[in-house]
């Protein structure tokens, strides 16, 4: 991540909610990619 990029989401968050965001984005993207590998359909998909 570039400085600016921290430095702009430090000034709006305190340090536990950007972790608190890392720990979010985290878990989605881990869960995006079991379920590519899976190949599960998305249930809105499937209806």
């Amino acid at each position: 991540m570039p400085d600016e990029a921290y430095q702009a989401a430090r000034a709006v968050f305190e340090e536990r909610e950007l972790v608190d965001l890392t720990i979010a984005i985290s878990l989605m993207n881990a869960y995006n990619r079991m379920a590519i590998s899976f190949r599960a359909t998305p249930a809105a998909a499937a209806g």
